[in-house]
């Protein structure tokens, strides 16, 4: 079991999204998972998934954190500190609103490309959202 900050990047148009985990190998088959069956709760993960395929994504782990003993909400608090660093230094696409900086931070991020994509994406989900039964 490894604690710790992974990276998921899409390698077709190189969005990133940072997570944590206190068992990161198994965060990322439940992601695999969840985005295979079309029910990720990530919408912009999920799309990318549909467009490109889950094939398209490379999991990396960032940073491992050492666990002695049980996961204790101290762990947590650390692992959510770590993640922080991780986001702010890396300015994932898919997650910039988990900063401190919340939606401002957001805002400030997205280029006029990405916004377009980031437009075309969410236009074709809720799409495909009004089409079904």
């Amino acid at each position: 079991m490894t604690a710790g900050i992974y990276l998921i990047t899409n390698t077709v148009t190189g969005d990133r999204y940072v997570g944590m985990s206190k068992e990161i190998e198994r965060r990322w088959q439940m992601h695999r998972w969840q985005l295979e069956r079309g029910i990720h709760k990530n919408e912009f993960l999920l799309q990318l998934a549909r467009e490109h395929g889950v094939s398209s994504f490379n999991f990396e782990i960032l940073e491992v954190y050492p666990l002695e003993g049980r996961f204790s909400s101290v762990n947590g608090l650390k692992l959510k500190r770590m993640e922080r660093h991780w986001i702010e230094k890396l300015n994932p696409s898919i997650n910039v609103n988990k900063t401190s900086l919340g939606r401002q931070r957001l805002q400030e991020a997205w280029t006029e490309e990405r916004r377009q994509r980031m437009s075309k994406l969410m236009k074709a989900f809720w799409q495909r959202r009004r089409e079904k039964p």
